[in-house]
């Protein structure tokens, strides 16, 4: 696995990667296993929620073997999942994102936490409303 490595970074549905478009046309241009990928990412989800949509880093080798990485879903897809509208939030959901994403992250610190949820969410351009 020496040599040159490629990283790819693609967002893909949970339990859902099929060969097709938009995943096939980007994993074909780097020559990757389309059949091996998908089998692959959904073994590796099967325990999740189908269609979260989950950040994927694959490292790609110069002899067409490659390696997979699955992050946690972001903190702006699990905000649009728990609010029905995407301008403003309630204060009580800023709590309950502080709780869920500490969970799913497994973060201890939630003044660190508090901050990224805030800039997320002011990059989103969301307002707090009590």
């Amino acid at each position: 696995m020496n040599g040159k490595v490629t990283t790819i970074k693609i967002f893909v549905d949970a339990g859902e990667a099929k060969g097709g478009p938009p995943l096939g046309p980007v994993l074909g241009q780097y020559q990757i296993d389309i059949n091996s990928f998908c089998k692959e990412f959904n073994e590796k989800t099967s325990k999740a929620v189908k269609g979260v949509v989950l950040p994927v880093v694959i490292q790609r080798f110069e002899n067409k073997s490659f390696k997979l990485s699955i992050k946690h879903p972001t903190i702006n897809f699990i905000f649009k999942q728990i609010s029905d509208n995407s301008k403003f939030i309630k204060i009580t959901q800023v709590f309950d994102l502080l709780k869920i994403i500490s969970i799913v992250y497994k973060v201890e610190d939630l003044k660190r936490l508090a901050n990224a949820v805030f800039g997320s969410l002011s990059s989103m351009k969301v307002k707090i409303k009590n």
